[in-house]
């Protein structure tokens, strides 16, 4: 057995049933990576050319149980969002990796799954003394099963350890610290006696590399490899493909290099879909669109490799998922989130019962025009503390963006006065940039994020102007456009977008009551959104709408955004006032979406991002007005 090869096998050959994502179209297919491997329908032949047992069919039951995964969790955030709450009801952790973030920053992403199971323990930030005493005191009562080694900002080696009760009396192992030979030590050695490796991660410990490794009693097939180039991490990929199936990845960082280190069972079961080296976009995006088609995401690999932090898993099919109009509101909104043809999120927030649904509601999303419902808002601030008004007129000056609306109600003309009101129902009604940057002069863009600092929404940022002929740069460059290159966009979280609509509506000495009808009233200049979805799913009479939609087509790769290319945004978030008294606010954002056609740059493939925007509206409709036409409408996922 060479250095570069590690396996064991032994047994019998097996089957393993197939799985095939849906074709999502790529935005630009030379820089969205595609899967590492999809197993389309693999049939195994006598394993690695002997005969080799197979190990414990995946249950498709624990694929299909309830599962949470975080990412990127400070470790204050890990003990009070998991920890300290999931346990009492029946959450156990299934993988818990740590790792650095920006250079010094101690992150780690976690699965939890709720089901049944021997008694557990687990522990984070542990040193190696650490480690080594809790081995030493759960050792005779319980087996570790999952494991991480993983590096804090300065070099400090920590580790994160999982141990359940062994009331089976399973035989294991588990190593630390072990270099590279003495890995191929241990393979040799356990091929022989009957032990597979369940879990192995590289991590540096004075100057060098090193491994943590489980080991467990069971005598069949597998085959581990804790060094690949890429290439090779490749390679074993395919040729293990429909005879072997992976069941751990890790990849790390060695001499400026990246490596791969893998685990492959011989285990029947459902077909699975890998994907490693992603940005964290990316990574949430594929995440959402497997569990699309009913990929459960089995194992996470987070490494701070190639200067910045990157992600990766394995997915497993556990068939399509069962949602439809008549299943919870949060797993259809869910649902309608997840197969957006990019990376999504949604948030749900009904003001009069306390109701809320929240996907993806925490990460950062390019708002396009929806910010401009922020600007109205500093606007009438300072119109409300200030002697200004709304008849007070500004000289719009020359083009100054896009000037988007019809010729006579619309568009601006140059050099000629407007008053504020007029320009603020331009900005609204028709998405007019040339009226949104010049308010932008006149509130102040520092100005319009404190107002939202004051609300406590530090994560809606207004950081360039308007994009379109004669808009500028808020940041040197030529334009807005080159700001947004230089990774200079105007971002929000649903989460927080939600909440400021709520906060305007209850509107705590927030704005005045004419100011409050002026901001609620413009934005209801858009009440027909969504209106054909709408009046299909929920029929007519259900309430009113207020709202500010975005959209934004970008032809080149931000530097922000480095492995994609062109790309689409769309955004949507409002006010439903309905007609049994209730008020629900959302807000729903969809980024780095398909749909760009170099052939025909001009006319984006649009409809999937606002389906998706529509149908979450309408599935809130629904819930919350008690009303519905009992149809299924065809353009929502969810029915």
């Amino acid at each position: 057995m060479t250095r570069s090869s590690m396996r064991a096998v032994a047994g019998a050959a097996l089957a393993l049933a197939a799985f095939v994502l849906a074709p999502w179209p790529a935005a630009a297919a030379a820089k969205v990576p595609p899967p590492d491997i999809v197993v389309d329908a693999p049939v195994l032949e006598g394993g690695l050319g002997q005969a080799a047992s197979a190990c414990a069919p995946i249950s498709v039951t624990d694929l299909r149980r309830p599962s949470v995964f975080r990412r990127d969790l400070t470790p204050g955030q890990l003990q009070t969002q998991l920890f300290d709450e999931l346990p009492d009801q029946g959450w156990r952790p299934q993988r818990l990796t740590g790792y650095q973030m920006g250079g010094s920053q101690e992150r780690f992403a976690t699965k939890w799954v709720r089901k049944p199971g021997p008694g557990w323990t687990s522990r984070f930030g542990l040193t190696g003394t650490a480690f080594h005493s809790l081995y030493l005191q759960l050792r005779a009562t319980h087996r570790p099963v999952d494991v991480s080694g993983y590096n804090l900002p300065g070099g400090a080696t920590r580790y994160a350890v999982t141990w359940e009760r062994n009331a089976t009396g399973v035989d294991w192992r588990v190593h630390r610290d072990v270099s590279r030979d003495g890995m191929q030590d241990l393979a040799d050695e356990y091929a022989g006696s009957g032990f597979l490796p369940l879990r192995v991660e590289a991590y540096a410990l004075g100057g060098a590399t090193r491994y943590v490794s489980i080991w467990v009693k069971d005598p069949c097939g597998w085959a581990m490899h804790n060094k690949l180039t890429r290439a090779q991490y490749q390679d074993k990929l395919e040729q293990y493909a429909g005879t072997y199936r992976l069941v751990h990845l890790d990849s790390y960082a060695d001499g400026g290099s990246t490596y791969y280190a893998g685990i492959w069972w011989q285990q029947p079961g459902p077909g699975q879909a890998v994907r490693s080296n992603r940005d964290w976009y990316l990574f949430q995006r594929f995440h959402d669109n497997h569990a699309c088609e009913g990929a459960v995401l089995d194992n996470v690999v987070v490494a701070n490799v190639e200067g910045s932090v990157r992600y990766g898993g394995i997915w497993t099919s556990a068939g399509a998922p069962d949602v439809d109009a008549d299943s919870p509101v949060e797993a259809r909104i869910a649902h309608e989130v997840q197969c957006a043809p990019g990376r999504a999120g949604a948030a749900v927030i009904n003001v009069t019962t306390g109701e809320q649904v929240m996907v993806n509601a925490d990460d950062s999303y390019g708002t396009s025009s929806t910010i401009k419902s922020a600007i109205l808002y500093a606007l009438l601030r300072r119109i409300d503390a200030t002697n200004a008004n709304l008849t007070t007129r500004l000289d719009v000056g020359a083009a100054y963006g896009s000037n988007q609306g019809p010729a006579t109600t619309g568009m601006l003309t140059a050099n000629q006065e407007y008053t504020l009101q007029d320009l603020a129902r331009r900005m609204i009604d028709f998405s007019n940039n040339w009226a949104t940057n010049r308010l932008i002069d006149f509130v102040g863009m520092d100005e319009v994020n404190d107002e939202l600092d004051e609300l406590g929404l530090s994560r809606i940022r207004l950081r360039r102007y308007m994009t379109g002929t004669g808009a500028p740069s808020a940041h040197g460059n030529d334009d807005s456009g080159d700001d947004y290159a230089d990774g200079f966009d105007n971002t929000a979280s649903p989460r927080q977008f939600a909440a400021f609509l709520r906060q305007i509506d209850e509107n705590d000495d927030l704005l005045t009551q004419g100011s409050w009808n002026v901001f609620w009233n413009t934005l209801g200049l858009n009440s027909g959104a969504h209106g054909g979805i709408l009046s299909a799913g929920v029929g007519s009479g259900w309430g009113t709408l207020a709202e500010k939609a975005g959209s934004n087509t970008w032809s080149s790769t931000p530097d922000h955004r480095p492995q994609i290319g062109a790309h689409l945004q769309r955004s949507a978030a409002g006010r439903m006032t309905l007609s049994n008294g209730e008020t629900v606010v959302y807000a729903a954002f969809v980024d780095e979406a398909d749909g760009y056609d170099e052939d025909d740059p001009s006319n984006p493939n649009v409809t999937p991002l606002q389906n998706m925007l529509s149908c979450v509206v309408m599935q809130a409709a629904r819930e919350y007005s008690g009303q519905t036409t009992g149809n299924d409408v065809g353009a929502c996922r969810a029915g």
